[in-house]
């Protein structure tokens, strides 16, 4: 009996941007409130201490490729300070394919360089839609520092 070599996650069919999620990407700001359950959803909490910030990371392999999303700093929607692991706040999303971290006005546009996964790149992308990304206008981070 053969098995498949290709981890569950990535068994299952992705999912295309949609115009909506296209829009929602295009005037998002960057940041996202952190899911209710980051473990359950598959993001590990790092805190390196020292002057870098806490951070929470999924990252998806096929082989030697990789990619990750990032939720960077995390802040506690109720009074603004670092958050503590868990806890509900908002966060900076990042994207990284492969070693490379893609600015966020290229999510939509970004190329895959030689040796890099469409795969993986698709679920990264699945991955972002299904976060909830905050416009500028109605982002505390970004409102208090235009304000």
């Amino acid at each position: 009996m053969m098995t498949s070599m290709i981890p569950l996650p990535l068994a299952r069919g992705a999912k295309r941007v949609t115009p909506q999620d296209a829009y929602r990407i295009a005037y998002s700001c960057s940041h996202v409130t952190v899911p209710a359950q980051p473990a359950a959803s598959g993001y590990r909490y790092h805190d390196l201490r020292g002057d870098t910030l806490p951070f929470y990371v999924k990252r998806m392999a096929l082989g030697d490729r990789s990619v990750a999303v990032t939720l960077r700093a995390p802040i506690e929607l109720s009074a603004g300070d670092d958050a503590e692991r868990g806890a509900a706040g908002l966060a900076r999303c990042e994207l990284t394919v492969g070693l490379r971290r893609i600015p966020w006005q290229d999510v939509l546009t970004f190329t895959l360089h030689e040796g890099e996964s469409a795969i993986l790149a698709q679920r990264a992308m699945d991955e972002v839609v299904q976060l909830n990304l905050l416009e500028a206008g109605d982002c505390p981070v970004c409102a208090a520092a235009t304000g």
